[in-house]
Parts: C-alpha cells; sequence; structure tokens
C-alpha cells in the first residue's frame, strides 16, 4: 500500500498516516478526481466543483439505509492545480489501485480517478443486521481508488477462512463468500460486549481498521451530557 503515485493526469500523497491521514492530490490540466461530498479540505485555483447525488434512486434508497452520503463532489483542473481530502473521522487512508472491482463498508469511500464507477449493490439480509444496511457501495473499473477508515488500516490475505468483527470492515474483494453470525449466543453476546462477526471463504483480500466506530460511540455515549 503505496503513499504516494502518479496516474491518470493526478499525482497523489497520503500524509500524516495513520491517525489522521489526509490525500493531497495535484491534478493536471484536464485533470478530475471524485470524492466524498464535504470531504475537501482546501483547493488551489483553477479547480472547478460540482456536487451531485449517485446512484439514482436504488442509490439513494441503498444510501439512506446504508447511512452512506448520496452526494459525491467532482473537482476538476482547468490548470495544474491541487485539491486536498480528508475523512470525517481521525484515521487512516489506503490507496488501491483497482483493476476489477471491490467492495466498501459504509463510510469507507473517499475518492477515485477516472476510469472508475460507483454503484449500489444489494448485499442480502444477512448485511443488515452487520450494521452495513441492506445496500453497500461497490467500486469498479480502472483507476486510484482512496478509501478510509476509523483508525489504522491493514490488509490481509484471505486464503480459506477469515473471522472479523463486523465494525473493524473496510473493504473486501467481491469473489469472498461471507455469513455474517453472532459471537456465541445471545447471553454470551450481551455479556462480553463482542456484537457480530463476518465470516469471510474463499480466497481474497480484506481490508481492516483497528478501531470500531459503533464500539467507541457505545463507550462515548454514557459520558455526554443528557
Amino acid at each position: 500500500m503505496s503513499d504516494q503515485g502518479e496516474s491518470r493526469g493526478v499525482t497523489w500523497q497520503i500524509k500524516h498516516r495513520p491517525s489522521y491521514a489526509s490525500l493531497t492530490a495535484k491534478l493536471s490540466a484536464g485533470g478530475s478526481l471524485v470524492a466524498e461530498a464535504g470531504s475537501m479540505i482546501s483547493h488551489g485555483a483553477g479547480i472547478t466543483s460540482e456536487t451531485k447525488m449517485h446512484g439514482g434512486i436504488l442509490g439513494a434508497l441503498g444510501k439512506i439505509i446504508s447511512k452512506e452520503s448520496m452526494f459525491i463532489t467532482t473537482f476538476s483542473a482547468a490548470a495544474p492545480s491541487e485539491v486536498a481530502l480528508a475523512p470525517t473521522l481521525p484515521g487512516d487512508i489506503v490507496h488501491i489501485p483497482l483493476s476489477g472491482s471491490k467492495r466498501l463498508s459504509a463510510g469507507a469511500f473517499l475518492a477515485h480517478t477516472d476510469g472508475i464507477s460507483l454503484s449500489t449493490v444489494f448485499g442480502g439480509c444477512s448485511s443488515l443486521f452487520g450494521g452495513s444496511g441492506l445496500f453497500m457501495l461497490e467500486a469498479s473499473g480502472a483507476g486510484d481508488l482512496f478509501v478510509t477508515g476509523f483508525g489504522a488500516l491493514s490488509e490481509i490475505s484471505v486464503d480459506g477462512s477469515f473471522t472479523l468483527d463486523t465494525g473493524h470492515l473496510v473493504a473486501w474483494d467481491p469473489g469472498l463468500a461471507y455469513q455474517i453470525k453472532r459471537v456465541g449466543g445471545w447471553k454470551s453476546t450481551f455479556l462480553s460486549g463482542e456484537g457480530l462477526v463476518i465470516e469471510f471463504s474463499g480466497s481474497g483480500k480484506v481490508l481492516v481498521s483497528s478501531r470500531n466506530l459503533s464500539a467507541f460511540v457505545s463507550w462515548l455515549t454514557p459520558w455526554l451530557p443528557a
């Protein structure tokens, strides 16, 4: 997983990893970058931006259920310039040199270059109970994909089976089969504080975050003023 690179009219660099990562993309004249709406820190002269809904009616429904943003922003450069982006949560950013497709959990998408398209796919009823909703994002094509997660990110190569707490899932290869299960029975789930796990099987890669947002929110809630 590289911290910098260049392709398709974009020279990019990931800074301040892994705790407070940000992405700086230098666009050549005519270059563009598509990003999650609201992720921009700054941009230089010569950059124009256009924000729009993506995914149509099905996409909009999926975003509402999965708590994804319904909007993306396209930054286009009339002259060489740069754009700086950062995710909402403190954490990492990872570059994925995409050639094919990748499934993304809620909140994982940050940006992509030309050659990649985003779509909303039906994840099956089991994903609803995994906290991701019935729908999830799929990035497909060839280009540079940038994803984010809460905490540090690491890539796991799966060859056989792999079990992960659903709150740590960021992205995975669509060729991997999966099932979502409780940790033991309802009693042990309640007493242990552990929730649901996702069991992958097959061969492929899974991107994992070191922190669990749902667990953090649960820890934080009692400390908030009433």
